[in-house]
């Protein structure tokens, strides 16, 4: 899996995921925030659907950030948020988002993740993607139609995606996968976030 992951090899996702089992799969992709869809005539209750990410609705950059920001994170989940707080003119705070931290996988799990991903970035697909001086971890995604390439990554302080590709998948793009601009956009977004912080690492 070390292997698989660090070049994208896709067909030892579909094996694990064999192993695994659908089900497990199904609740677990739930579990780290994404849309899956069991009902009938449509669902995502399938290998290809579930290990390549073929999902009826899709995901978008926000729930993938969410997701991966487990793998660094010891394994717990916390929903995206956009507002943190709302005051009115008095400075009476209206509403203030709280944390509401879910355990996802156990600690262990999320720590052979991290090493998978980092292995990506500093050897495999991602080499693109390493921010220099930060630890980084990260994976590339690249449809064979070419319409969609991502990149999904972590440090350990932030959590980010990158998504490029065309509203309308008759559009392709040309020369372009999760290891080339997803992945250089999002070293560029974590340099610059990164620029006030000292020395970061994985939590013990």
């Amino acid at each position: 899996m070390h292997t698989a992951v660090k070049y994208s090899v896709n067909t030892y996702a579909v094996q694990l995921m064999d192993k695994v089992g659908v089900n497990a799969g199904f609740e677990n992709g739930q579990s780290l925030g994404l849309s899956l869809v069991d009902s009938s005539g449509k669902n995502d209750l399938n290998l290809a659907a579930l290990a390549l990410g073929g999902l009826t609705k899709g995901v978008t950059p926000l729930q993938m950030a969410g997701a991966y920001s487990s793998f660094g994170n010891t394994g717990l989940y916390n929903k995206p948020h956009f507002i943190e707080k709302i005051v009115d003119s008095k400075e009476t705070v209206i509403y203030e988002f709280r944390l509401d931290p879910r355990r996802v996988m156990k600690e262990q799990t999320s720590r052979f993740m991290n090493k998978l991903l980092q292995e990506v970035v500093q050897s495999g697909t991602g080499t693109k993607a390493k921010v220099p001086n930060v630890p980084t971890a990260g994976k590339t995604g690249t449809t064979e139609d070419l319409t969609d390439a991502w990149f999904c990554g972590i440090t350990p302080v932030y959590t980010g995606a990158v998504w490029m590709g065309y509203d309308d998948p008759r559009n392709k793009m040309t020369n372009v996968a999760g290891g080339s601009y997803p992945a250089l956009m999002f070293k560029a977004m974590m340099q610059k976030v990164h620029q006030a912080l000292g020395p970061v690492n994985w939590a013990e």
